[in-house]
């Protein structure tokens, strides 16, 4: 099991990407901006303007990613 952070995960390709990843059992840190997503066993949601991020963001992530997208 790895550990990935996905920019933009609320729709499109982060989207698809990050469910094929919960399929196959990685730990998803899944940044959104306007839409919300579900927090569960795989997923840790993050809100995130990459525009304007709010200080200390980061703090939410693993100590190790394996792959950011």
């Amino acid at each position: 099991m790895a550990n990935y952070l996905i920019v933009g995960a609320s729709s499109g390709i982060g989207q698809a990407l990050c469910a094929m990843l919960r399929s196959e059992g990685h730990s998803v840190w899944a940044t959104y901006r306007s839409h919300p997503i579900e927090a569960d066993t795989t997923i840790t949601p993050i809100a995130l303007d990459v525009q304007e991020p709010a200080p200390g963001w980061e703090s939410a992530l693993p100590d190790v990613l394996d792959g950011v997208a």
